[in-house]
């Protein structure tokens, strides 16, 4: 459930992911739907890139949603527990 909503970006949509010290920030690129068995994913970029695919739950099992966004940004990130 955590790419629930995926197919819902678009292009220009922040992206932030955590690790325990950084936060990522990402700008989405593109967002497109392509078949399992076509969809070839890059993988090689000259910038840093994020990537999410998901299987379609909303159609046929063998659809994937591709997000594809750009690193814009790193800030320096403490958890709070």
């Amino acid at each position: 459930q955590a790419f629930n909503g995926i197919q819902k970006l678009k292009w220009g949509d922040t992206i932030r992911l955590f690790s325990e010290d950084t936060e990522y920030t990402n700008s989405v690129d593109r967002v497109y739907e392509a078949k399992a068995s076509d969809a070839e994913v890059p993988l090689q970029f000259e910038k840093a890139k994020l990537i999410l695919v998901t299987c379609n739950s909303f159609g046929k099992k063998e659809d994937r949603f591709i997000v594809e966004a750009s690193l814009v940004g790193t800030m320096p990130h403490s958890e709070q527990l």
